[in-house]
């Protein structure tokens, strides 16, 4: 975005009485398009895609310029909802890949309306319109259409991203595997949550501790909470009378999020794992750390990613009365860990559906197709 937050009243008229013009962040639109110009909406979209394909900006609606090069405020009579939540459907459905979507909001000027979109860069380049099919980046005042070379830098960026995020997983399932740890571990059966926002990944975050944090980020099954500062950044967790790790938190110092709980779903002794409850308590964690992470600016988009270690011979249970024949070693589970598809959420509206993908391959694992209680 231009302003590196909200724009005020302030700020639109400092851009007016000091004529900036049209820039590499900056855009100015006389007026809204009609609902049944298709033509008008489309060049809307080229513009947000040329935006987050580079480095971001604002797009300010309701500035004309002048025959003297001077520019002023051309009064916008369209509701503020009205035009959000149209607006939010057809990023939604015409931007592809999709993209978080932009910040809209009115601001009155002497009397008159503007509508403000600020725009953040995207890390999952390039992005273009469904039905245009052309990819555009911004340069100082407009944009451009990307060549060949630049569509591949864009996708060699992404791609770059996402091996960093797998990287970092790996490093840190080795070592709870290594048992490399300052505690003992309640249980050898591990399951652990790995979120991670693009901007972490960059190097754009750096967290400082609050108190708030402590319960903005709760262990899972949290009984007895207890907090400490290390290298990394600060671990909340729980353990058992033995004094060993039961579960933990840690928040790293760029805002990625560690969550593992020991042998809470699991039973040595007859190799059971409990999957529902499994798989309903991590779905609820997962929606409460984002939006906790929110709440530190720390938004979409996001890789997250479940491991489950030391799992061979398992068999997952639906209850305590009803699994699948548990004397059947065939619906054993064969693989010593299983690390589930990494996914990659880019907004609100994707969290149900990928979920759903990556928990499908956990059943799998144990012969089922999907959750068998829908």
């Amino acid at each position: 975005m231009y302003f590196n937050r909200k724009a005020t009243a302030e700020d639109i008229n400092y851009l007016l009485q000091n004529n900036i013009s049209e820039n590499k962040k900056l855009e100015y639109k006389r007026q809204l398009p009609e609902k049944n110009d298709d033509k008008g909406k489309t060049k809307i979209l080229q513009s947000i895609t040329a935006f987050v394909n580079t480095d971001g900006g604002t797009i300010i609606f309701g500035i004309a310029e002048k025959g003297d090069g001077t520019y002023e405020i051309n009064n916008i009579e369209t509701l503020e909802d009205d035009y959000k939540l149209q607006w939010d459907e057809i990023i939604k459905n015409r931007i592809l890949p999709r993209i978080n979507p932009p910040t809209l909001y009115a601001l009155n000027i002497d009397g008159k309306n503007i509508f403000v979109m600020d725009i953040n860069p995207s890390y999952t380049k390039p992005h273009f319109v469904n039905g245009d099919y052309v990819f555009y980046g911004r340069n100082n005042a407009s944009k451009f259409q990307l060549d060949i070379s630049d569509i591949k830098k864009l996708f060699l960026q992404s791609i770059t991203v996402e091996e960093q995020f797998e990287n970092f997983k790996l490093q840190r399932v080795m070592k709870l595997k290594s048992e490399n740890f300052p505690f003992q571990f309640d249980s050898k059966n591990i399951v652990t949550l790995h979120i991670a926002s693009i901007a972490s990944l960059v190097g754009e975050i750096q967290l400082s501790k609050n108190n708030n944090m402590n319960y903005d980020f709760l262990p899972i099954q949290n009984t007895g909470l207890s907090t400490v500062n290390n290298y990394d950044g600060f671990l909340n967790y729980t353990y058992s009378r033995e004094k060993k790790m039961y579960s933990y938190v840690q928040i790293f110092r760029n805002g990625i999020i560690e969550a593992s709980t020991f042998g809470m779903y699991g039973y040595p002794e007859d190799k059971k794992f409990y999957g529902i409850q499994f798989e309903q308590e991590y779905k609820q964690t997962i929606i409460g750390y984002i939006n906790s992470l929110k709440k530190y600016n720390i938004d979409f988009p996001y890789f997250i990613s479940i491991s489950l270690l030391n799992m061979k011979g398992y068999k997952i249970v639906i209850n305590n009365s009803n699994y699948r024949d548990i004397h059947n070693d065939f619906y054993a589970i064969y693989e010593d860990d299983l690390l589930l598809p990494t996914i990659f959420i880019e907004n609100e509206y994707d969290i149900n559906d990928k979920l759903k993908y990556c928990f499908d391959v956990f059943w799998n694992a144990n012969g089922y197709k999907e959750n068998p209680i829908k």
